[in-house]
């Protein structure tokens, strides 16, 4: 497979605005159920997206947990949009399966990620997840997933093409690139994004991050031009 082509660096201000955003149910319990919850949550992100100002680049829909990279105007927003987006589907749970409690292991994780290479990776690591959970053969066999936008070119009306897919392939041809995003995809990710305790960037975007009200967001820096 011809080698991707490096991906160039935005400025810092931009960068501390993309998020990978991860959470589970309580014990590890399943919060999806049938494809009517898969369909409630995905209407509900959809919704916050408009209200928030946010858009999601790669996300996958687990039986037990979720995973998101997304870019958010205001990062101040991230506990009230995605706390709010939990809120609302424990109520659609509760009511519908007669549960009772808490729904979610707690409060949602939110890891900064530096949009360049590491933004790309962290597409590929969150769409790896069904298929190393055994789930399908390959991860665009799986349908509550970003992964086939990007792979066969289905799309899902909520992802926003992520910015390394237009570096991936110097061809023009759809089905070209979608090819080589396949045989990518299959290679090993990094695992860096495992640990959502931790930013994932170089040196100068983990100084670049301030940590207010328990959230890591950008500090107020000059704008800087695009390489």
């Amino acid at each position: 497979m011809p080698a991707m082509a490096r991906i160039p660096r935005k400025n810092q201000i931009q960068e501390t605005l993309t998020y990978h955003i991860f959470n589970r149910g309580n014990a590890k319990l399943d919060v999806f159920h049938d494809a009517k919850d898969f369909n409630y949550f995905i209407n509900l992100i959809k919704a916050y997206m408009n209200r928030f100002y946010f858009k999601t680049y790669n996300w996958v829909l687990m039986k037990n947990h979720f995973h998101f990279l997304i870019c958010i105007n205001n990062p101040a927003l991230l506990s009230k949009c995605f706390g709010g987006l939990q809120q609302a589907y424990t109520q659609y749970h509760h009511k519908r399966w007669n549960s009772a409690g808490r729904l979610w292991q707690g409060r949602f994780k939110s890891q900064p990620i530096q949009k360049d290479e590491y933004f790309f990776e962290c597409g590929r690591y969150i769409e790896r997840n069904p298929m190393k959970a055994k789930l399908v053969k390959y991860p665009w066999d799986y349908q509550w997933s970003s992964c086939k936008l990007y792979s066969l070119g289905i799309s899902d009306s909520m992802t926003t093409i992520n910015p390394g897919y237009n570096f991936f392939s110097d061809k023009k041809d759809a089905k070209a690139k979608e090819s080589e995003y396949r045989a990518w995809l299959l290679e090993k990710e990094d695992e860096r994004f495992a640990n959502m305790d931790k930013p994932v960037g170089d040196e100068d975007f983990i100084k670049n991050l301030l940590e207010i009200n328990s959230r890591l967001i950008a500090k107020r820096v000059r704008r800087a031009k695009v390489e």
